[in-house]
């Protein structure tokens, strides 16, 4: 015989219960997913409000990952892949670089930069502010500076030095080595003028004359055509008239004639001329 149900019984009333409860329930607080996991297909997605998504273990992306605001992160960040960055960057901490970094565009540095390792710069570098260096600073390559430049410590040259402008010295200028002026190259001190084209070589003076020389030969002149020549033996020189020291004798040259008595005399012991007042007989 079947059996009727009663509707007033309790078993109903605990089914309507149970129907209510459920009606007003959130299933899905505090739930957890096991190992076959969660899928979110069909153009859906996950919006957390007011909340948090916390991750214990490892999180995989392997589309895009867009985020509008801010993303703070407190731990280790490891990019394995190319990292493209197209806005603004702030970093308020340490900013360490293990391997090549690659920029493409223009890059400002408002704060300090300090580089420990090797750097290389293959295209153009413009400072415009003040570009400090502790440390050895090794140039290999072409380096052209167009704005002042200010050494205060120890500099030091190894290679070829061109300097194409102006070089002004003002402190002590030392040279332990060979200073080489080709060309037509001078030298200027002060009224001095070392000029490699005046005589072969040479050392004028702005007021005239000058020191030359010519063939093993110096000459040092006046400002007319006077002056002392020096090479196998040595002249006092003005004008045609001359006198000349030679390892065998003393000579005048272009002496005039008088008809006067003669009143030179030379000492024979030490060769010193005296105008002698002896009377002849």
């Amino acid at each position: 015989m079947a059996e009727i149900d009663n509707l007033n019984s309790g078993r109903i009333t605990e089914l309507e219960r149970r129907l209510r409860s459920l009606e007003g329930a959130s299933p899905l607080d505090n739930a957890s997913i096991g190992s076959n996991g969660l899928r979110v297909y069909g153009g859906g997605g996950i919006t957390i409000e007011n909340g948090g998504l916390s991750v214990t273990g490892s999180a995989t992306i392997s589309g895009t990952l867009n985020a509008d605001g801010t993303i703070n992160m407190t731990g280790l960040f490891i990019a394995s892949g190319d990292v493209r960055l197209n806005g603004t960057v702030i970093a308020t901490g340490d900013f360490n670089i293990d391997g090549p970094l690659l920029v493409d565009g223009n890059t400002s540095f408002n704060g300090t930069l300090n580089v420990n390792g090797l750097t290389t710069i293959a295209g153009d570098t413009t400072v415009t502010g003040k570009f400090v260096t502790n440390g050895p600073v090794n140039i290999n390559g072409l380096t052209k500076i167009t704005g002042d430049t200010t050494v205060t410590g120890k500099m030091d040259v190894n290679g070829p030095l061109n300097i194409n402008g102006v070089t002004t010295v003002k402190g002590d200028f030392r040279l332990q080595g060979n200073m080489n002026v080709t060309g037509a190259g001078k030298i200027t001190v002060g009224n001095t003028v070392i000029d490699p084209s005046a005589a072969n070589g040479g050392l004028t003076f702005s007021s005239g004359g000058g020191i030359g020389g010519n063939g093993g030969a110096v000459l040092m002149r006046g400002t007319s055509n006077a002056g002392v020549l020096a090479e196998s033996f040595a002249s006092l020189f003005a004008g045609a008239y001359s006198v000349d020291a030679k390892p065998d004798g003393v000579y005048i040259s272009n002496l005039p004639t008088t008809t006067q008595k003669p009143n030179l005399w030379a000492d024979p012991a030490n060769g010193k001329l005296y105008r002698s007042t002896a009377t002849l007989t």
